[in-house]
């Protein structure tokens, strides 16, 4: 007889206790562990977020957020590599809980997860309300712009990264690999 859990909630996932060298998220109502990241993972999230810091310098309209937590609704509360929110909304926002609005664009650096529990999370991020999801393989180097619609744009190095959604960014898309060997 096959056993049926219950969903958690965000409430009940945050009661539960931290586990040392471990990053969980709460997806549809599962906790999902991930061993923390490598250096090759960080070097391309920092690279990309970079990039986008020096774009938010120019269009004030937008902040960068690394590695932080979105409560997306009571099932979802995740934290993408980097994302882009309206500064307004992360200013007026309740400084003493988790961020509670889906990022405009979130950004996402694959490196151990399954292609299964990526797509599932881009699935939350839509239903939330993001506006793109874009993807880095450090090991092909190439950047995927995700949309809700299903279309797409893939970037490789040598060409310029660029979104109508974060309009005035040109970005080689090696850029986000640099220091890759």
């Amino acid at each position: 007889m096959a056993t049926h859990t219950a969903p958690v909630t965000v409430e009940e996932f945050l009661r539960f206790p931290e586990v040392e060298g471990r990053k969980r998220e709460l997806i549809d109502g599962e906790i999902v562990e991930k061993p923390m990241a490598l250096h090759a993972h960080d070097l391309v999230k920092n690279n990309i977020a970079e990039a986008l810091v020096v774009f938010t310098q120019r269009q004030r309209g937008w902040i960068v957020c690394v590695e932080t937590e979105f409560r997306l609704d009571d099932l979802n509360d995740v934290f993408p590599d980097v994302a882009v929110v309206d500064r307004a909304a992360y200013y007026a926002a309740d400084r003493s809980s988790r961020y509670p609005h889906a990022p405009y664009v979130a950004i996402e650096v694959v490196s151990s997860e399954k292609a299964s529990e990526l797509e599932r999370k881009i699935g939350v991020y839509f239903r939330a309300g993001t506006r793109a999801v874009i993807v880095a393989y450090p090991e092909l180097k190439e950047i995927l712009v995700r949309r809700p619609d299903g279309s797409g744009s893939m970037f490789s190095e040598g060409q310029t990264f660029r979104d109508e959604l974060l309009p005035g960014l040109a970005v080689d898309a090696g850029e986000f690999f640099a220091g890759l060997s």
